[in-house]
């Protein structure tokens, strides 16, 4: 169900990194052009190959974006965290298509600005438009980040290093991780079983830890080792 209330849509902006300190004028005009919804966990926010219609933002809960293969194998592409933008590949380019299949993996709110209102703002807002700037260089120095990551480690490097990656997004992991070890192993291109077996060698050298409820809390300096 949408949200169409002004004060909620705005403290689903606020609450964003990208956003949440822009001028306060700039941030009610967002919440003007936005929406939001409520998704159940395992719901699809939206499908690989739709028209990429909105940007997206996550104001509660946990979404993951993946990439299916011809022979039906899942890539996890990005774990969306509260705060975080996703979808912005119709930004800058009308008419695009969604790379990428978006799925809740827990009960979610989802802010939705619909990219041709957004385009129309920006050109009229300075803000605004430096904003989505740093939202997409942030995004290809994180994906160059990920992709030397993966390309240039073995197993226990690049699971470190990748935890690491989360933590920061984490607040250094004080609140925790929380994902599945196939999800983890699909984020990072290796076996569900060389995620556990890798994760347990982690916890017995006391580089993470493991609540009662299956968050992961990381140790970043002991973690480090791992990752070089």
């Amino acid at each position: 169900m949408a949200v169409h209330t002004v004060p909620q849509a705005l403290s689903a902006i606020s609450s964003t990194s990208a956003f949440g300190d822009l001028p306060l004028a700039s941030r009610e005009a967002l919440a003007g052009i936005s929406s939001l919804r409520r998704y159940r966990k395992d719901a699809y926010v939206f499908i690989e190959g739709d028209e990429a219609e909105f940007l997206c933002l996550l104001y509660d809960g946990a979404v993951r974006t993946f990439r299916t293969s011809l022979v039906g194998a899942e890539q996890t592409l990005q774990l969306v965290r509260p705060g975080d933008l996703f979808a912005l590949t119709g930004v800058l380019r009308p008419r695009d298509a969604y790379p990428a299949t978006a799925q809740t993996v827990e009960d979610s709110w989802i802010g939705f600005l619909r990219n041709e209102a957004l385009r129309a703002l920006a050109q009229r807002s300075p803000d605004v438009a430096w904003a989505l700037v740093q939202v997409f260089g942030e995004r290809v120095r994180e994906q160059s980040r990920q992709m030397l990551d993966l390309t240039s480690r073995d197993a226990s490097s690049k699971i470190a290093a990748t935890l690491l990656r989360l933590a920061e997004r984490e607040e250094e992991g004080r609140g925790g991780l929380h994902f599945t070890h196939r999800e983890l192993a699909q984020l990072v291109g290796c076996s569900r079983e060389t995620v556990t077996r890798v994760l347990r060698e982690f916890r017995e050298d006391r580089c993470v830890e493991q609540t009662v409820d299956g968050k992961l809390i990381i140790h970043p300096q002991r973690l480090q080792s791992y990752a070089g």
